[in-house]
């Protein structure tokens, strides 16, 4: 019991390195407006969006946004993040950004189509 319990530790720890490590390196790639983008969506989204391009959501419910382009071009997000995010559901904090937190969202979430 004990073995497996110290076995899963590693794994886990190894998991969140690989995370990390793929986080970092996939940020070393993006310019100054993405990475702002990129840190208000951790900031804010990421306890139930997926923010990347490999994770998986949190929240089973939340889609990643590597998959809102499905659904929207990203350009439409602009005036609903700058007016304010409809809630999705009744968990979903209202959010408001300022029009440079704007394109820089929008700027980074262009780079998960690339």
């Amino acid at each position: 019991m004990r073995r497996t319990n110290r076995a899963w530790s590693v794994l886990i720890a190894l998991a969140g390195f690989a995370i990390a490590f793929v986080d970092l390196s996939a940020a070393e790639d993006l310019s100054s407006a993405q990475k702002q983008g990129l840190e208000l969506l951790k900031q804010n989204c990421l306890q139930c969006h997926a923010v990347d391009k490999v994770s998986n959501s949190p929240d089973p419910a939340a889609p990643p946004f590597r998959n809102l382009y499905e659904k929207y071009p990203f350009s439409s997000l602009r005036l609903p993040l700058k007016e304010g995010v409809l809630r999705g559901h009744p968990s979903m904090p209202h959010f408001q950004f300022s029009p440079e937190d704007v394109e820089n969202i929008i700027s980074y979430l262009g780079s998960l189509e690339e």
